[in-house]
């Protein structure tokens, strides 16, 4: 079947333009053809609630409940207004169409171009023993939706320890992710998207039975397998292409960057939005995700150390710690000026200092202050890509001669 459309959105600051666009990808998932080429192959498309709408609904009878039958999502039809259940969004992508399959099983379907990173991932972890992508937190579309509600020590370690599983696999396989955000991260329920009060999750996290798990890999590089990835680089504007919370790694000029430490901090920073005022209940989090961000790149956990750190620390935590409820969460706070261990007990703090990171030097606050106009930005990065290839000048001409000369 031909996709009369990029699987990427495209690049557009005109709001008219892809709204014409978000019409041109409904006309093809409406279509006849479109709906009897899925048809054929198993599935049934969801219905458009309305002409023009992006919301859709389930177009086949289904059962009132439905099991997590790993990679199934438990479903419920908890509503918080209309009669209709399940209904399902895609607000501003066009490329991801809500489906039942054979069974009535509800599943979400995704257009990725045959040629790129995402269908090379999407295909590794295909080949991948199913036990080996449930254990480390990797799973088909879910939900299209996170909500970090948790009420305890025991639910926030959880979904964090998901994430880091999942990274680390990904990482360890040369696979960054590029695109680490909320809406990437899944759990194994999903209602109707009108449902705010999302009763059945919360007594599916109570009870242990709730799952999270990392995906969307439009936005994925695959490296070879034979490269270190130490050694792995991207030009710097890589990382603007994705997430927008992310870590500082190319605020100062940089002409590249490490995407598997950029991957990492930007899990960090995406979990310190989500839960910096619950670090009162959980202070293991404070060095955790300092050493996720800390500035000093060298000294950034890797996403396999951070997973261990984690397993560490929360083999010393005791059941009524764990068990502990917190009072309902504020907004998340987004400033970057916050402390991490302002409610971290003094004697923990005194513990884990090696892992608080320092001020930031005031010449890396000049840099990030000067490369907020774009026009000095591009002028540092040319003076530090200057510097870098009259510093290194001599080690590659040597190795170039010494290729040369055997």
């Amino acid at each position: 079947m031909e996709i009369p459309f990029e699987s990427l959105r495209p690049i557009t600051d005109d709001w008219e333009e892809w709204d014409a666009e978000l019409a041109r990808r409904r006309i093809f998932w409406d279509s006849l053809a479109t709906k009897d080429w899925f048809r054929e192959r198993g599935y049934t498309l969801y219905d458009r609630e309305f002409p023009e709408s992006q919301t859709t609904v389930p177009a086949l009878p289904f059962e009132d409940s439905q099991e997590a039958n790993h990679p199934y999502a438990v479903h419920a039809l908890d509503m918080s207004f209309g009669e209709v259940p399940l209904r399902a969004t895609d607000w501003d992508s066009g490329k991801v169409l809500f489906a039942q399959d054979s069974q009535s099983r509800h599943v979400a379907i995704k257009i990725v171009k045959d040629d790129g990173d995402e269908y090379r991932v999407l295909q590794f972890l295909q080949q991948q023993p199913h036990k080996i992508l449930r254990s480390h937190c990797l799973i088909p579309a879910l939900d299209m939706g996170w909500k970090c509600d948790a009420a305890s020590f025991h639910e926030i370690l959880d979904l964090v320890r998901a994430m880091l599983k999942g990274l680390s696999f990904l990482h360890k396989h040369n696979i960054c992710h590029r695109d680490v955000k909320p809406a990437n991260m899944l759990a194994n329920h999903f209602s109707d998207d009108t449902d705010a009060n999302f009763d059945t999750r919360m007594q599916l996290r109570l009870h242990g039975q709730l799952k999270y798990a990392m995906f969307d890999f439009d936005f994925s590089i695959m490296f070879p397998p034979t490269i270190d990835r130490a050694l792995c680089r991207l030009p710097y504007q890589k990382s603007w292409e994705a997430a927008w919370i992310r870590p500082y790694d190319t605020s100062q000029g940089e002409f590249d960057y490490d995407p598997f430490a950029f991957d990492v901090g930007t899990l960090g920073f995406v979990l310190i939005h989500s839960f910096r005022e619950r670090i009162r209940y959980a202070p293991l989090l404070a060095p955790l995700l300092d050493r996720m961000t800390t500035h000093r790149l060298q000294e950034r956990f890797t996403a396999e150390q951070a997973l261990r750190y984690l397993e560490e620390a929360y083999a010393e935590i005791t059941e009524d710690e764990l068990s502990k409820e917190m009072e309902p969460e504020p907004m998340p706070i987004c400033e970057d000026s916050r402390d991490l261990w302002v409610d971290v007990p003094p004697h923990l703090a005194a513990r884990w200092s090696s892992h608080r990171q320092p001020a930031l030097p005031l010449r890396q606050k000049f840099l990030r202050w000067l490369c907020r106009y774009p026009t000095m930005q591009h002028l540092v990065l040319l003076a530090r890509w200057t510097f870098y290839q009259l510093t290194t000048y001599p080690a590659r001409f040597c190795r170039c001669y010494g290729t040369h000369s055997m």
